[in-house]
């Protein structure tokens, strides 16, 4: 049963291509056989943290010197990214909408990124006051100003940029669409010219045929 189990976790992981599944299967079985010492399952009366013995089997080798469980090292790896809980991400949402009020509704993402940064910086410590001065933050505190106006000045740039390119695609837009009028309004002149020609042509045969009849 543990074998179908694997083949049916692997063919949910989209990191595991469908060649891979029967090797996987293989060094499943090779990896129920083997001999995993008991200080790598317990220690100190305690499992294992689950990472630590993963790290262990994965990192076991053969005679040839290769790794045992290559195939097996992806799903393990895959499945021991998938988030558990999403607490730390609620708390994460919380904490920016603590930062981000109305009164910081026009915030750039830089400056949430960096309100962020500071804020996680100082959870690190008790208190604010408990923050080490440095001279690197010294330096990086005088050269904000400096980094916020040359960003400002680089975002008002780009948007000058922009604004240019959509005026010169709305003028490009323009201009097609004027010359597909003209286009239009040629072929239009044509059609009623050569309605005209053939109106008289048929006038022309009518009387003709008048001409005939009365000869």
């Amino acid at each position: 049963r543990a074998q179908k189990l694997i083949r049916e976790l692997c063919t949910a992981l989209p990191t595991i291509d469908d060649g891979d599944i029967s090797r996987v299967t293989d060094e499943w079985k090779l990896y129920r056989a083997e001999d995993i010492k008991e200080d790598q399952i317990y220690r100190e009366g305690n499992l294992v943290r689950i990472d630590h013995f993963w790290n262990y089997v994965l990192s076991l080798k053969n005679a040839n010197g290769e790794l045992k469980y290559s195939y097996l090292r992806k799903v393990v790896l895959t499945c021991l990214c998938i988030p558990h809980g999403n607490a730390e991400v609620e708390r994460s949402l919380s904490v920016n909408k603590k930062l981000v009020t109305a009164e910081r509704s026009l915030l750039s993402e830089e400056s949430v990124n960096g309100l962020r940064l500071t804020r996680d910086a100082v959870s690190m410590y008790k208190t604010i006051a408990d923050v080490p001065v440095t001279k690197e933050l010294l330096r990086s505190v005088k050269q904000a100003h400096k980094r916020y106006t040359a960003r400002v000045e680089a975002e008002k740039s780009e948007a000058l940029l922009l604004d240019r390119k959509r005026k010169e695609e709305a003028q490009q837009q323009e201009m097609e669409k004027k010359a597909l009028e003209e286009q239009k309004d040629k072929k239009r002149k044509l059609d009623d010219k050569e309605k005209k020609v053939k109106k008289n042509e048929l006038e022309m045969k009518a009387d003709m045929d008048k001409a005939k009849q009365i000869f």
